[in-house]
C-alpha cells in the first residue's frame, strides 16, 4: 500500500483533476476517508459533479479552503503512485508552459490510467428497501447477474438510462463499487523478455517475413534472455506477433529479468578525444551539472554516452536517453542492446497501452539500465536515475506540437535539477540558445572537433551548385548534372547516396495553363500538393485528399501543370536517370506505416538500396555506413520563410545531411544545390563552421531581441469565422496591453498581432499575438483559460 506518516494525519488531499484529462488546470480539495491510505502522488477516483472522474494527489493537508468537501472514493491502484519527481517535473511544466497541470500529470501516469474510470458494480439485492423503489428493473437484472461494470452498462443500455439507475441505487445505499485498474494495469502483459528455443526455429514453416526477422534476431544471440520492447525495436514488431511466436513454442518467454546479465559486447577503443570527453562528463555524475557535448558528425558522440552510463550503472544508477523521433530508437536500440543485453527499454507512446504499462512497471521497479524514447520518455518513474542524455538536442522535434507545448530539452534539463543528476546536450550543430549558454559558462562545454577515424573535421569535400547558372545551361531545375553524374559513378562503385529534399509529394504547384487556376484545399489556405504515386491531390496540414484533376475545374482546359517538385518527384526522376540504381524513398508519407522507418534504415545498412530520397528525418542522426554521396536538392527551401529561426534550421539541415557522407574509411562528397550560392548561412554551412555561423547569428538575434536575449510567447487563436477572429485578437491584444501597462513591464512587448502564416487550418481561421520579454509568458497565459485560444511558450516556429 502506499503511504505514509502524513497520509495518517492530514484529512485533506489537493487532487489535479480535470474533464477528459485536460480541460481543467484547477485542483480541488477531498476529503480523505479513514479506510484509504492516500499519498501524494496517489491515483485515485473522484466525484465531480455527477460523474466520477481520475485524479492525482498533488498534495496533502490539514485542512481545506472550502467549507465543505467530498471524499475520495478509491484507489485506481493501491500498488501504483507518481514519483515526487514525476510530480515536481509537471508543476514546473504545468508553470514554464502555461498548461494546465492535470495534462502534463497525464503524460506521467501509467498508461490507461487517464482514461475515465470503469468500476465493477454490484446492488444489494436482499435489502428490502430494492422492492420499494421505482428503478429500471432491466439494469437491476444486470446487477444481479454479476460481473455488471460501468462500461458494460452503458455498452448495454446507453449513457444516459445507466447512470439515471445506478445514481438512484447509490443515492439509496443500494450500489457498490469496486475500482478496476486500467487495461495495461490489471495484470503484467506475460512477456518481459523473450530468447530463441533450442531447435532451429527460423526454419519453421508458415512464418511471415517479419516473424522470420525475429527469430533470427533472437538466434543471432544464442542462451540470451532480451527485453521484448528490445526486440519490438530491432524488428519493426509489435507486442501481439512476440506472442504469436511464444504460443507456437519457437520462443521462450520469461516474465522478468534475467538474473544474471547476458555477456555485453565491447564498444570500440575510443580515440583521445572520446577518452577526454568521457573523462570530463564523468565527474559530472552525482551533481546537477548540464554540459554540451559539441561535436561534428562522426566524432564517436554515442561512445562517449556509453562511457557515462558505464559509470553511473556502476553506481547503481539507470539512464535516460532521448532521441528527437521515434523512427530513431531502433537504431539507437540495437547499439545500445548490443552494449547492455537485457538491460535496455524502448518507451515511446506509439506503443500499445499494455506494453508500455509493463515498461512503466519494470523501470519503476528499477530492472533496466538504460531507457531510450522520445520525449514522452522524461515522464517515466525513475527511482534510481543516474545521467540523461539528449542526442541531437538541436531538433526542433523535442518541442511538443500541442498541449501541453513543452520543451523536451528544457524539461530534461529540469529534471536534471529535480533528480540531482547531470544532463548531457549532445550536437554538431547546437540549438543557439544552448550554444549561449554553454559559451557563458551556465552549460559546460565538452568539444570533439574531429571525427573519431581521422583527423580532419570533416572527411567530405563540399561543392555548391549555382542553379541559376545550371538553368541557364538547359539542366534539370532540381538534378544539376554535376549531381546526377556523381550519383551515377557512386552507384557504379557500389557505393550509397542520400538525396534531402524537405518537401514530400511531386509537384508543389499545380495550376492550369490556361486560366491560372490553382487547386487548394477547401479547409485550409494553402495550394494542394501532387502525389503522383497515387494520383491525389494532397493538404500537407488536414490530409484532406481529392483525385488529380485531368481537367482545369474552372474552365474546362486539359492543361493542367504540375510545378515544383517533391521527394516523390525527385524519387522517379532519378531512378530513370540512373536506370540500375535501387532507390528508396523516406518522407511523411512512408514513414507513417508501421515499421517503415526501420525497415528502410536496415534497407540502407543492408545494401538492399542505392539511393536514398529523403526530407528532414534523415538528417537526424542516422549511421549509414555505406553513404558516401549527400546531395541537397534545394538548400533554399526554408531559407526564406518569415521566422527568426530560419536561417538556423537552415544551416542545421545542411549541415546535418552533410554529415551521412563518409562516415568510414572512404571519403565523402557533399553537393549542395541553391539558387542562393552567395548566402553567407548556405556557405558556413557547407564549410561546417558553426562558430562563425553562430557569432554572426547571433549578432543580429541581439540586435532584434530574439531568443537566446528575449523569451518570446505566442498567443494563437482558432475560430470558424475570419471577422469573429480578427476580433477576438483585437480584445485579447488590449488584455495584454493593459496587463503590460498595470504591472508596469517595460521590457515587455507586443510584437504584433496578425494572421498566421498559414491563416486557415482545417476550417479555422487562426491568428497570433507574438509577445517579447521576460515576463512574455506570464502576459500570454492570460490567453490560455479563453476558448479558442492557445499558448506556445518558447516557439521554435512562427509559421
Amino acid at each position: 500500500m502506499i503511504a505514509s506518516e502524513a497520509a495518517h494525519r492530514e484529512r485533506f488531499a489537493d487532487v489535479a483533476v480535470g474533464t477528459d484529462w485536460g480541460q481543467s488546470g484547477r485542483t480541488y480539495h477531498y476529503t480523505i476517508p479513514d479506510h484509504l491510505s492516500i499519498g501524494v502522488g496517489s491515483l485515485v477516483i473522484v466525484p465531480f459533479g455527477s460523474r466520477r472522474l481520475s485524479g492525482v494527489v498533488i498534495a496533502l493537508a490539514d485542512s481545506s479552503p472550502v467549507s465543505e468537501t467530498r471524499p475520495i472514493e478509491s484507489l485506481v491502484d493501491d500498488r501504483v503512485a507518481l514519483t515526487p519527481n514525476q510530480i515536481a517535473l509537471a508543476r514546473w511544466i504545468s508553470e514554464r508552459y502555461a498548461a494546465p497541470l492535470i495534462r502534463v500529470l497525464a503524460l506521467a501516469a501509467p498508461p490507461g490510467m487517464s482514461r475515465a474510470p470503469n468500476e465493477r458494480l454490484s446492488v444489494r439485492s436482499d435489502d428490502s428497501r430494492l422492492a420499494g423503489m421505482v428503478v429500471d428493473s432491466d439494469i437491476v437484472e444486470a446487477l444481479r447477474r454479476g460481473n455488471a461494470t460501468t462500461a458494460s452498462l452503458r455498452r448495454e443500455f446507453g449513457r444516459a438510462r445507466s447512470t439515471r439507475a445506478t445514481r438512484a441505487l447509490e443515492h439509496a445505499g443500494l450500489l457498490g463499487r469496486r475500482a478496476i485498474p486500467p487495461p495495461g494495469q490489471r495484470r503484467p502483459t506475460g512477456i518481459g523478455f523473450v530468447r530463441a528455443t533450442s531447435g532451429d526455429a527460423a526454419s519453421a514453416t508458415r512464418i511471415s517475413v517479419r516473424q522470420r526477422d525475429v527469430l533470427a534476431f533472437l538466434e543471432s544471440r544464442p542462451g540470451e534472455a532480451i527485453a521484448a520492447s528490445l526486440v519490438q525495436a530491432e524488428c519493426g514488431v509489435d507486442a501481439a506477433l512476440i506472442r504469436r511466436l511464444a504460443s507456437r513454442g519457437l520462443i521462450a518467454v520469461d516474465e522478468s529479468a534475467p538474473k544474471v546479465s547476458p555477456r555485453r559486447e565491447r564498444g570500440p577503443a575510443l580515440t583521445r578525444a572520446q577518452r577526454d570527453a568521457a573523462r570530463t562528463l564523468t565527474t559530472t555524475l552525482d551533481t546537477d551539472r548540464s554540459s554540451l557535448l559539441f561535436g561534428v558528425t562522426a566524432s564517436g558522440k554515442t561512445e562517449v554516452y556509453m562511457a557515462v552510463i558505464d559509470a553511473a550503472i556502476a553506481r547503481g544508477q539507470c539512464a535516460l536517453v532521448l532521441a528527437p523521433e521515434i523512427a530513431l530508437t531502433p537504431q539507437m536500440a540495437h547499439r545500445y542492446g548490443a552494449r547492455y543485453p537485457g538491460r535496455v527499454l524502448v518507451i515511446h507512446s506509439r506503443l500499445r497501452v499494455a506494453d508500455r504499462s509493463a515498461a512503466w512497471r519494470r523501470i519503476r521497479e528499477g530492472a533496466v539500465d538504460v531507457v531510450i524514447g522520445a520525449r514522452s520518455a522524461l515522464f517515466a518513474p525513475f527511482l534510481n536515475l543516474g545521467v540523461v542524455v539528449v542526442d541531437e538536442e538541436h531538433e526542433p522535434s523535442y518541442k511538443s506540437p500541442h498541449s501541453p507545448r513543452y520543451h523536451a530539452r528544457e524539461a530534461a534539463l529540469e529534471l536534471g535539477r529535480i533528480a540531482h543528476v547531470p544532463v548531457i546536450l549532445g550536437s554538431a550543430t547546437p540549438d543557439l540558445e544552448t550554444w549561449d549558454r554553454a559559451w557563458s559558462g551556465r552549460h559546460g562545454l565538452v568539444e570533439m572537433p574531429y571525427r573519431a577515424r581521422g583527423a580532419l573535421p570533416s572527411s567530405a569535400t563540399v561543392e555548391i551548385v549555382d542553379m541559376r547558372q545550371a538553368v541557364r545551361t538547359g539542366d534539370d531545375p532540381y538534378l544539376s548534372r554535376q549531381l546526377v553524374a556523381a550519383v551515377r559513378e557512386t552507384v557504379s562503385r557500389g557505393e550509397q547516396a542520400i538525396l534531402f529534399l524537405n518537401r514530400r509529394g511531386s509537384a508543389t504547384l499545380t495550376l492550369c495553363g490556361a486560366c491560372g487556376f490553382v487547386p487548394r484545399c477547401g479547409r485550409c489556405d494553402v495550394a494542394l500538393t501532387y502525389h503522383a504515386v497515387d494520383e491525389q491531390m494532397v493538404c500537407h496540414h488536414c490530409n484532406h485528399r481529392s483525385r488529380a484533376y485531368q481537367a482545369c475545374p474552372a474552365c474546362g482546359a486539359r492543361e493542367i501543370r504540375f510545378l515544383g517538385a517533391g521527394t516523390q518527384r525527385i524519387a522517379a526522376d532519378i531512378a530513370r536517370l540512373v536506370p540500375d540504381a535501387r532507390v528508396g524513398r523516406w518522407d511523411g508519407d512512408v514513414a507513417r506505416q508501421p515499421g517503415a522507418a526501420d525497415a528502410m534504415t536496415r534497407a540502407m545498412i543492408d545494401r538492399h538500396l542505392d539511393i536514398l530520397v529523403g526530407t528532414q528525418s534523415i538528417a537526424k542522426g542516422l549511421d549509414l555506413p555505406g553513404v558516401v554521396l549527400v546531395g541537397i536538392v534545394s538548400a533554399d527551401t526554408i531559407l526564406h520563410l518569415p521566422d527568426p529561426r530560419a536561417t538556423e534550421r537552415t544551416f542545421q539541415l545542411i549541415a546535418q545531411v552533410s554529415g551521412r557522407a563518409g562516415r568510414r574509411n572512404t571519403p565523402g562528397r557533399v553537393i549542395v544545390q541553391t539558387y542562393s550560392p552567395e548566402n553567407a548561412t548556405i556557405r558556413f554551412a557547407a564549410a561546417g563552421d558553426y562558430r562563425q555561423f553562430a557569432t554572426i547569428e547571433n549578432a543580429f538575434r541581439r540586435e532584434r531581441r530574439y531568443p537566446p536575449f528575449a523569451v518570446l510567447a505566442r498567443a494563437i487563436y482558432a475560430g470558424s469565422g475570419a471577422a469573429s477572429a480578427r476580433a477576438s485578437a483585437a480584445r485579447m491584444e488590449a488584455r495584454m496591453r493593459a496587463l503590460i501597462v498595470e504591472r508596469a513591464w517595460t521590457t515587455t512587448d507586443i510584437v504584433g498581432v496578425a494572421p498566421c502564416f498559414f491563416a486557415r487550418v482545417r476550417g479555422r481561421f487562426r491568428w497570433h499575438i507574438l509577445l517579447r520579454g521576460p515576463e512574455a509568458a506570464v502576459v500570454a497565459a492570460i490567453a490560455g483559460g479563453t476558448p479558442g485560444w492557445s499558448v506556445d511558450v518558447d516557439p521554435v516556429s512562427l509559421l
